[in-house]
């Protein structure tokens, strides 16, 4: 069985939900955030710890709002 049919069915299956499909977008988002906040925490090498926590505070809170 062919992997990109196998997640193409998958995917069918869980976004004729709306609820399941509003989840998997903003788990989505949630991820392409993070992995950008990382990024620039790591880049930039910000050490400061308030600074740092308000930037993972503004991903949680992204994603919250999203749902």
């Amino acid at each position: 069985m062919n992997l990109s049919l196998f997640l193409k069915g998958a995917m069918d299956s869980v976004l004729r939900n709306h609820v399941s499909a509003r989840l998997v977008m903003a788990s989505i988002d949630f991820f392409l955030i993070a992995a950008f906040v990382a990024l620039l925490v790591k880049v930039f090498r910000i050490s400061a710890p308030r600074f740092k926590a308000l930037l993972w505070l503004l991903v949680l809170a992204k994603t919250r709002l999203a749902l």
